[in-house]
């Protein structure tokens, strides 16, 4: 890990004190680019209510989420807090550092910071060492741009799920599909999301992040004159040609 102003060493404690929830965004950007297979880094877990990340491989089951696997976790049992994540590495003076960085994920590049009232503030229960932040003009437009780029990523990623939850919901009851059933699934689609977004080009997906709303989850909006709807709107017009749910009634 880095910090803002580079004079203030990261101790890692966020990389073992923290289960890391992962969106499909994510899960996608580090298997593509480290040829890794999302079970090798990836677990879930039954989320205690549903939730717009949570999806569904049978049609009664619980909703889960994702999360960074921790490292030994196979060895020690189920996964602790107190594990270290996966990709923490041990470099030859002791230092740890993200085995991950320009890959880690959205959890991870928001850290420690939180929209609140509109207003850009670290949380109140940060690891990191004191000091290790600062928020001026040019820090706040930085923080700015991670968190409208998180907004984006969990609000694609809840119609995702609504997507593959719609497909389950139409199984009989007892077939459940398989958690690599739905990795594939997310692979596949976030390879599409990524083609549209090369297809419209670096300028326009500059537009589309820049005018994102800041806090999630998202307002609705349906003006298609602000880039960032009329991309959501080309978004699940993709998610469409995976499976379009059946029209209510």
């Amino acid at each position: 890990m880095s910090t803002v102003t580079g004079t203030c060493p990261c101790d890692g404690h966020c990389c073992r004190r923290y289960a890391v929830n992962v969106c499909g965004y994510d899960a996608w950007l580090i298997s593509t680019r480290r040829r890794l297979r999302p079970e090798q880094f990836l677990v879930t877990y039954a989320l205690p209510a549903p939730r717009s990340d949570g999806f569904h491989l049978a049609p009664d089951g619980p909703p889960l989420g994702l999360l960074l696997d921790k490292r030994g976790r196979k060895e020690q049992g189920p996964l602790k807090l107190s594990l270290p994540c996966v990709f923490l590495v041990t470099l030859t003076d002791g230092i740890e550092r993200c085995g991950i960085y320009a890959e880690r994920p959205i959890a991870c590049r928001s850290y420690p910071m939180l929209v609140t009232d509109g207003e850009i503030r670290p949380r109140p229960d940060a690891l990191c060492p004191l000091g290790c932040w600062r928020l001026d003009d040019e820090t706040r437009a930085t923080w700015g741009a991670t968190l409208r780029h998180q907004s984006m990523q969990l609000t694609l990623y809840a119609d995702v799920v609504e997507h593959w939850n719609a497909r389950v919901a139409a199984l009989e009851l007892g077939a459940p599909l398989s958690v690599l059933e739905y990795f594939s699934y997310l692979m596949n689609v976030y390879d599409r999301l990524d083609r549209l977004g090369r297809e419209l080009g670096y300028d326009t997906m500059s537009r589309v992040t820049a005018t994102w709303p800041m806090a999630y989850p998202a307002p609705a909006a349906t003006d298609p004159s602000l880039p960032w709807v009329n991309y959501r709107r080309r978004a699940r017009a993709e998610l469409h040609t995976f499976y379009r749910p059946a029209a209510p009634g």
